[in-house]
């Protein structure tokens, strides 16, 4: 076979195909994101919002009551009974208002004769029985940190997902690859065992930021090996794991009700992916990009073996690596210098997204549509004690509205477009969470059910938006505005547990009409944007703005060819008149011709209409008169 300067590696990996070579990564990239489920969701089960009292007031009514008792979290049936007289049996977050809330933070001292803050509390452990929350007393004044729980994570994760990008395209993807599998696996292991809040925190940032590492590396890895042909299907299929790894969680906090282990339990399998390491190789279209022909020949003589292909001579892939490096333009001294350089640009980067008046339109929308994604999918999924009875099924329930979010997404907006479904989703998963703040906290099943169509809503919105972002904005800018929505939606990732969990401990109504209210804006904003399906991708700024101008005229144009009031004109069937009738209406309306003295400036210079001029002035005016009607006639 021979080859053209026309091939890439792309034509190197149909030759090798789809084999077990290619059915490896995939496997290992499916697996790895099926098991930060439990590690980004673990909040619903680690700090969740429990049952307590303040332990003086049980002491009151218990004299039992012991203060190791408080300390620890567990009661009595007794006091049992006495905790619950601020709750229904469900939860607290949910069903008690401010002044329950303030009333179990304060108690009221008969010696002093004032109401003065509690100290110690005792905690239900009729669902949880050890929880960080009542392990560190995550109440009243200290509520927040659950909330910081969460948001430590999102916020380490959006710090790594500006770091990974550099630190894949410059040292290559097996970098931060190992370096996340190995701090995925150390982070939560130190998190169970050093009992300091202060760890538990930190550890939750390291987890966040190796979170976005591992996920890349592996998707980047697997979609840089795969067949141009089915590199749309390998993108939704290693969606899938994700969903089921929450379907998983759900049931390992079902069998585990103790935090530490648990997180233990949760963690095992990272330390068997830790020899993927070496298991996996590098991307050898990284390697031929940046020169390292050999390596990436080795691995291509590899990966045909396993898959029992035929690749052609080493000479000719040789060759095609030459042109595909001389094409790309890279070497280490300019990526030095982008690096160096790499705030600046970033800076400029910034101020092109907003350089013209379609760019900034679609920037801005796509903003706001990221970061209401982000935060109503991580709200919803971190609201399993708050809007459930049973926060185990509710995981699970949510973790199953993901897979046809996942699966029935591509065949839709191939079909139906991008704007129409992605605003459809916003819609629908605002109306069932606004109907949320009226149903009575009695209809659970109504509740998890308006809950999980909201989930079905926002998964598949948070699924189209990434497809649609890459179609909206040009070649140009498409990385940056990419990298942008991303810091976005990490914004809203990081502000939802504290909607859910300390807004909504005082005000049950308000994460609901947040979430919801959200959605319907995203949803109204989505139908400003135009419609990408099989329309041409743009490459430059300039190109966009000119696409936008013309569809603005035409749409102008179009709508004054519509707002034009005709009026009806009478048809004239009257014959028209013969030109001697018209030259005598003509005379009748100016009145006989002029007689012209010679001071008057005729009003043409032809020397001949000049002439003429002279010789009907020389004559009397009834003469003129015969000579036109004998012309006319």
């Amino acid at each position: 076979m021979a080859y053209s300067e026309e091939r890439d590696i792309d034509d190197i990996l149909d030759i090798l195909g789809t084999g077990k070579w290619n059915i490896f990564i995939f496997i290992l990239c499916g697996l790895s994101a099926f098991r930060m489920p439990p590690q980004m969701l673990s909040a619903s089960y680690v700090v969740p919002a429990v049952n307590y009292t303040c332990a003086v007031s049980l002491a009151e009514v218990s004299s039992s009551f012991s203060s190791s008792a408080g300390l620890t979290g567990g009661i009595t049936a007794e006091q049992e009974t006495s905790a619950n007289r601020y709750s229904d049996g469900r939860n607290l977050t949910r069903n008690a208002s401010r002044s329950m809330v303030q009333e179990q933070c304060e108690y009221y001292d008969q010696q002093q004769q004032l109401r003065v803050p509690c100290e110690r509390w005792v905690y239900s452990d009729s669902v949880f029985h050890t929880t960080i929350t009542s392990a560190y007393d995550l109440v009243c004044g200290r509520s927040y940190l659950r909330s910081m729980y969460t948001s430590t994570y999102m916020f380490g994760a959006m710090i790594g997902s500006v770091c990974v990008g550099y630190m894949a395209d410059w040292k290559g993807r097996k970098l931060p690859l190992a370096l996340s599998l190995v701090g995925y696996a150390i982070s939560p292991l130190a998190m169970s065992w050093i009992p300091a809040l202060e760890v538990i925190l930190l550890c939750r940032f390291l987890l966040g930021f190796f979170h976005p590492l591992l996920l890349t590396s592996f998707y980047t890895i697997a979609l840089e090996v795969t067949q141009p042909k089915y590199r749309a299907t390998v993108g939704v299929l290693t969606a899938l794991p994700w969903a089921i790894g929450t379907i998983a969680w759900a049931g390992l906090g079902y069998l585990i009700r103790d935090w530490q282990w648990l997180i233990l339990t949760a963690t095992v399998p990272s330390f068997l992916f830790i020899p993927c390491i070496w298991l996996v190789d590098e991307s050898p279209r990284w390697l031929v990009v940046h020169g390292h022909h050999d390596e990436a020949l080795k691995i291509f003589k590899k990966a045909a073996k396993i898959n029992r292909s035929e690749l052609p001579s080493e000479a000719e892939l040789l060759n095609i690596m030459e042109i595909t490096q001389k094409n790309a333009a890279i070497n280490d001294t300019a990526r030095i210098e982008v690096t160096i350089s790499a705030f600046k640009r970033r800076i400029k980067e910034m101020i092109v997204l907003f350089s013209t008046r379609a760019l900034r339109l679609r920037t801005f929308t796509m903003w706001v549509l990221f970061f209401v994604a982000s935060m109503v999918f991580y709200g919803l999924s971190l609201s399993a004690v708050s809007l459930s009875a049973d926060p185990f099924i509710y995981m699970a329930v949510g973790g199953l509205m993901e897979v046809p979010a996942y699966t029935i997404t591509v065949p839709i907006i191939d079909f139906w477009g991008r704007r129409l479904p992605t605003a459809l989703s916003y819609f629908v998963c605002g109306v069932n969470i606004l109907a949320l703040t009226f149903i009575p906290t009695r209809y659970g099943w109504l509740i998890i059910t308006l809950a999980m169509v909201g989930k079905l809503g926002i998964s598949m919105a948070y699924q189209i938006v990434y497809m649609y972002i890459l179609e909206l904005l040009p070649t140009e800018v498409r990385l940056q505005g990419l990298g942008s929505c991303m810091v976005a939606s990490r914004v809203g990732s990081i502000l939802s547990p504290f909607i859910t969990d300390f807004l909504g401990e005082s005000y049950p109504w308000l994460p609901p009409t947040i979430f919801g209210m959200a959605s319907l804006v995203a949803g109204t904003l989505t139908l400003i944007l135009p419609e990408t399906n099989k329309q041409h991708m743009p490459d430059t700024v300039a190109e966009l703005e000119h696409n936008h101008i013309a569809i603005s005229q035409e749409e102008n144009l179009t709508e004054k060819k519509v707002t034009i009031d005709v009026p009806e004109m009478e048809e004239d069937i009257t014959e028209r008149p013969s030109k001697f009738k018209r030259i005598r209406n003509w005379r009748q309306q100016t009145g006989p011709p002029r007689k012209m003295s010679d001071s008057d400036i005729p009003l043409r210079r032809n020397p001949e209409f000049t002439a003429k001029e002279k010789e009907k002035q020389s004559k009397h005016p009834s003469a003129i008169d015969e000579e036109e009607s004998s012309e006319a006639e």
